[in-house]
């Protein structure tokens, strides 16, 4: 692997359909740096978002990882216990997804999403690691750029544009400082003024955090100017 954080080999992934088995994906191969910006560029359809979910070992019926590795700190994620996976999700590899308000809970807060997500990895639930959590909260809404961020804890998804539920989608992967984003279509459904704000702010926190990324678009321009590597992808 050698300066590589994940290497994806030969992965394969079929959905079966009415008209016949669909090969999502094909034998994709990936390597991703150490502290690298790898692109990953294709049209709609080709299986972007389908090789960023199974790398996690995230597809569900019927969809089917049928062959292939993901290779992490010399182990393959699609052969590890569900267990042992969710310690590593979120926590070591961090998923940013499109179109933030339909990930977000309606019914929670801002600020006990991003506190729950903390305890998830962290443990504990007592006053002072809600205290630390809350404060760890704080620090990356404000990192993220959040306008009014300590009023914004107590704010619900639907009070707040896409561009501001984009930033709580990131400040809530990077709360953890994870060794690896993989940032699939991040600026979907967002304005092109709004995209390359949220671009700037992620190229930034992941400069800053020394964490290595896999972003994922269709948008050659954002690969251009913020990943070191490109990896076009056609038919899976």
């Amino acid at each position: 692997m050698g300066n590589c954080v994940i290497s994806i080999k030969d992965l394969h992934v079929h959905f079966p359909t009415r008209k016949g088995l669909f090969k999502v994906l094909n034998g994709l191969d990936l390597n991703i740096s150490h502290r690298g910006r790898l692109g990953l560029v294709g049209e709609s359809g080709v299986g972007k978002s389908v090789a960023a979910w199974a790398s996690l070992n995230l597809i569900k019926p019927p969809g089917e990882i049928i062959n292939g590795q993901v290779i992490y700190k010399q182990k393959d994620l699609l052969k590890m216990e569900e267990a042992d996976l969710q310690k590593i999700r979120g926590k070591e590899i961090a998923l940013i997804v499109p179109r933030a308000h339909s990930q977000l809970n309606p019914l929670l807060t801002i600020g006990n999403q991003l506190i729950n997500m903390y305890l998830t990895h962290k443990g504990g639930n007592r006053k002072s690691d809600r205290e630390e959590a809350r404060e760890k909260a704080l620090e990356m809404l404000a990192a993220v750029g959040l306008p009014d961020y300590e009023k914004r804890m107590n704010a619900y998804p639907n009070e707040l544009s896409g561009g501001m539920a984009q930033r709580i989608v990131i400040a809530m992967a990077l709360i953890h400082q994870p060794e690896v984003i993989i940032a699939d279509d991040p600026t979907a459904g967002l304005d092109v003024t709004i995209q390359a704000q949220i671009m700037d702010l992620l190229n930034n926190l992941v400069t800053n955090l020394g964490t290595s990324a896999l972003i994922i678009t269709h948008h050659l321009g954002l690969v251009a100017q913020h990943c070191d590597e490109v990896a076009i992808m056609y038919a899976g």
